[in-house]
């Protein structure tokens, strides 16, 4: 067999037939020595487990100062705290956008909604500015040298503070950036220096001492390149990365090398997000873990999360499997602040504030393997097999999956890896959600209180097939039937299992309008499963999935393989995974006649000698 690069980032091109490379949810990794099984690996992306739920609708900001973590959620200032409890220092004003701020070992400057407020961090006091002391809303805050820096929305004015006193703003410690004629839409402070974006072009200052505004231009910080997004600019491996464009274009994706942008955005990234209607609303942050520093990037109106990888050059996606819409979601993070001795993150969806984590496995039992109890679907297309579109025979494909690591105790599942769900969400005519299961003998069990959307369920009779029929529920909680228009293409069963789960169900309705349950099958126990589907048209259509176990925990030498996977002239392998295990793919080899025969990387040879 052969190798045929299934690990790999996301590269999926304007025509799929060109490349159709996709990487959700798992993230490459080079092996350094270069003499590993394997060049490249896949690792899966953290999982999420809730660490405190804070009263807003969201957590968009956060900032850490000496061992400190403050957070904007709602309207409040918030205090998380180690335990998972938390401090409510005061209400700021709110527009549902992510906070600035900036900080002295003294002193907590906030910029929100426009507002501007001080928190006295001796005193824990939050104090607002008075809006007078500026002239228009403040944008972002900074702090360099011992002064606080505040942007002026939709200007090119910047103020600076009194020294070490985010209190006091000189009136005339101020300066108008007029290097270029745009709006100044950004700011960030590295390396002791304030970078100022625009729309076209970005500008350096530094701290020359002067009086009354102490920062002047950098003669060699000037940047043809601007920002597209406020809250994109952010700080990681020693620079700064930001979604830029100019007049000729955007977005693309731009590292500061020195004072020269530097691109790290692919055409296939770059078109993704060209496709995209809104991208100024992006937003950043960046985080470190075991040697890979990533760039995470939230496009709130798109719902789509990218991420990149400064260790090894290359972007994959992250996504929250919505089972209602069957696809991705963005990631549940849109900020981060590594504090307490972990990684968190604060949800766009709710008042979460999570702690991320790479999977482990303590005790038989798997550890952020799913994203706060959901599960995280993984998926990894591969690039294009095909050799001068002629036919090509495809014998048997084997993934060298990490395998014997399912749970104890272990999975419960059908033997061809058939996914049933446990609920039903139905929704009562006083808007009241009630869940809907089953429990091992078959009975109905309504109760209310369901957190999932409601879904709208229409089958078909079990005995005719000629009549529709709506299940809806009382608001007693009963299960009802209701005849509707008559539609073939509705189901004739709807699958759902007890919370075992160890026996699954159908859910049918008789032609007369009774609901009743049949058992399908006896769940089993089984190891984690492995789903493969490919496309021979370039990814447009996809065949049936087909599942492989692999291997109930210690089990480290089951071997994950599809045979007798018949002829194409292009083929596109996908595999993907759902179940709470730390999911690592090592290789992958195909067995195909013409061109796809067992050789050895250069590598190996070289190790001989070695």
């Amino acid at each position: 067999m052969s190798r045929f690069g299934l690990v790999g980032p996301t590269y999926q091109s304007q025509s799929p037939l060109a490349s159709a490379d996709f990487c959700m949810n798992w993230y490459p990794e080079i092996i350094e020595t270069g003499m590993g099984k394997s060049q490249v690996t896949l690792y899966p992306t953290p999982g999420l487990s809730v660490f405190a739920t804070l009263p807003g609708p969201s957590v968009p900001a956060m900032y850490q100062i000496n061992g400190r973590l403050f957070a904007k959620s709602g309207p409040n200032l918030i205090e998380p705290l180690s335990n998972g409890g938390f401090n409510t220092w005061g209400a700021i004003l709110d527009d549902g956008l992510p906070a600035s701020f900036a900080s002295s070992p003294q002193q907590l400057l906030i910029a929100s909604a426009g507002a501007a407020y001080v928190f006295n961090l001796q005193t824990n006091t939050l104090t607002q500015i008075p809006p007078a002391t500026f002239p228009g809303p403040v944008s972002l805050v900074s702090f360099i040298d011992g002064f606080f820096l505040a942007l002026i929305a939709g200007s090119q004015q910047i103020f600076a503070s009194a020294l070490l006193d985010a209190t006091t703003w000189p009136p005339l410690s101020t300066t108008i950036v007029s290097v270029f004629p745009d709006n100044l839409l950004s700011m960030i402070a590295t390396h002791r220096e304030l970078v100022l974006f625009g729309l076209k072009s970005t500008v350096v200052y530094d701290d020359t001492g002067n009086f009354p505004f102490p920062f002047d231009v950098n003669p060699s910080g000037f940047i043809e390149q601007g920002t597209i997004a406020r809250f994109s600019p952010v700080r990681l491996d020693n620079s700064v990365f930001w979604l830029g464009g100019d007049e000729r274009g955007a977005p693309i994706a731009w590292r500061a090398q020195g004072y020269s942008p530097i691109r790290v955005s692919t055409h296939a990234v770059e078109f993704a997000w060209q496709g995209y209607a809104v991208v100024s609303d992006a937003i950043s942050y960046s985080y470190q873990d075991q040697g890979h520093t990533f760039w995470v990037i939230f496009f709130p109106s798109a719902n789509a999360t990218w991420v990149y990888d400064a260790a090894t050059n290359m972007w994959h996606q992250r996504g929250f499997w919505n089972i209602n819409k069957a696809a991705f979601d963005a990631h549940h993070s849109q900020c981060h602040a590594f504090i307490f001795g972990k990684h968190l993150v604060g949800d766009w969806s709710s008042g979460n504030l999570y702690q991320m984590a790479i999977p482990f496995q303590t005790g038989g039992t798997w550890n952020f393997a799913a994203d706060a109890g959901k599960d995280i679907r993984r998926v990894r297309r591969a690039p294009h097999i095909s050799t001068e579109d002629q036919w090509i025979f495809h014998s048997q494909l084997q993934v060298s999956v990490e395998t014997g690591l399912g749970p104890q105790p272990p999975l419960q599942g059908s033997t061809v890896g058939t996914q049933v769900p446990l609920s039903l969400t139905l929704r009562d005519s006083n808007n009241v959600l009630w869940t809907i299961t089953v429990n091992t003998a078959g009975n109905l069990i309504s109760s209310a209180g369901s957190v999932n959307p409601a879904q709208t369920l229409v089958l078909n009779d079990s005995a005719t097939g000629t009549t529709s029929w709506q299940i809806g529920i009382t608001i007693g909680g009963l299960l009802t039937t209701a005849s509707v228009a008559f539609n073939p293409a509705n189901p004739q069963t709807y699958a759902l299992t007890d919370g075992g789960p160890s026996i699954a169900f159908n859910l049918v309705v008789t032609q007369a309008g009774l609901l009743q349950t049949q058992q399908q099958f006896e769940y089993l126990a089984r190891g984690p499963f492995l789903n493969l589907r490919w496309s021979d048209d370039g990814g447009h259509s996809w065949s049936n999935e087909y599942a492989r176990d692999c291997g109930q925990a210690g089990n480290f030498r089951t071997r994950v393989i599809w045979r007798r996977l018949g002829r194409s002239r292009d083929r596109v392998y996908e595999i993907n995974c759902s179940d709470q295990i730390g999911w690592r793919i090592i290789d992958a080899y195909l067995q195909a006649a013409p061109g796809y025969e067992p050789q050895e990387r250069f590598s190996k040879n070289l190790a001989k000698v070695a």
